[in-house]
């Protein structure tokens, strides 16, 4: 048990997400289609068989007429464990460092948040954690296309570098029902080519604030998301895609975040810290012994989902 009360059991009991770091976590998950587009997402084998069931009753009720929309869409799985952000790698500005356009990144709204995934040192995840490395790749294997390069959330190519990468869409564009988004309006980007790009998207787009939460389950603002964030063990909910690139011959993976919660701080080093007088040490910030993350009434805004009918 860590210092926050968190344990495995409580991991394992939560019903909104599938614990990774268990060894048959793999065989309660498969890929589905996504509704639009070619890629595919992880989802519950429950969540595909109870929908099944619903499309079989409907069908044999109406004879396959009646408007699919009136059954729940699939959802992508909501996957779990616990991890250290990384400190080195860690690019979690509110806007990504966008100082105009670039090959790889043309515009403001094609910029991704996106962080490097460690072993946390916390008994008894950093047990847990080459086990989520396995399963990741066991899911990702189910997937993969004869003669095609993985290449997205592991580094296939090395087995001492165990890390995971995710990230974090933080633009989308405007649906039907959206309207105007003050929080575009008012976003912290630094560069003037950003604060341009940002007031040409006000009527196209709308912004998907990252959900990570302090360890008083207090929504961290953009501009404390490095400071909160990096160097930090987290409680980390991913959704995992998959897309087919037959030009490259790759097979493209993602972990998009779901949420973040931080269960331990960065150490003094890397976050903010009392500096120390004639040798003594720095003061460290006391913080309460509570589960950040497993409370229902923590306020969660989680990105767009990505569904499968």
């Amino acid at each position: 048990m860590d210092s926050t009360g968190i344990t495995k059991a409580t991991l394992l009991k939560d019903p909104k997400s599938s614990y990774l770091g268990m060894v048959d976590a793999p065989d309660k998950l498969g890929w589905r289609p996504l509704e639009a587009g070619q890629g595919e997402m992880v989802v519950e084998k429950t969540a595909v068989f109870a929908y099944d069931e619903k499309w079989e009753a409907l069908s044999q009720e109406t004879g396959g007429e009646r408007e699919t929309r009136e059954l729940h869409k699939i959802e992508a799985a909501k996957l779990s464990f616990v991890a250290k952000i990384s400190a080195k790698n860690c690019f979690l500005t509110p806007c990504g460092n966008w100082k105009g356009e670039a090959a790889y990144l043309p515009t403001l709204a094609d910029v991704k948040l996106a962080c490097e995934l460690v072993a946390p040192h916390d008994t008894p995840f950093a047990d847990d954690f080459p086990m989520v490395i396995r399963n990741l790749e066991s899911l990702t294997s189910m997937a993969a296309n004869e003669n095609h390069t993985p290449k997205g959330i592991l580094d296939w190519n090395s087995q001492s570098k165990r890390t995971i990468k995710v990230r974090h869409r933080l633009f989308e564009e405007k649906g039907d029902g959206d309207v105007d988004d003050s929080d575009l309006k008012q976003w912290p980007v630094k560069s003037p080519e950003a604060k341009e790009a940002l007031r040409k998207m006000e009527k196209t787009h709308i912004v998907q604030k990252l959900a990570a939460y302090d360890i008083y389950k207090r929504r961290i603002p953009p501009s404390e998301y490095m400071r909160a964030l990096r160097g930090a063990v987290v409680r980390v909910v991913i959704s995992l895609h998959h897309w087919k690139i037959d030009k490259r011959a790759e097979d493209v993976y993602t972990a998009d975040i779901v949420s973040l919660s931080v269960i331990r701080a960065a150490t003094p080093s890397v976050i903010q810290g009392s500096p120390s007088k004639k040798g003594s040490p720095a003061k460290k910030r006391r913080v309460p012994s509570v589960d950040p993350w497993l409370d229902d009434d923590a306020e969660v805004t989680s990105p767009k989902k990505a569904r499968s009918g």
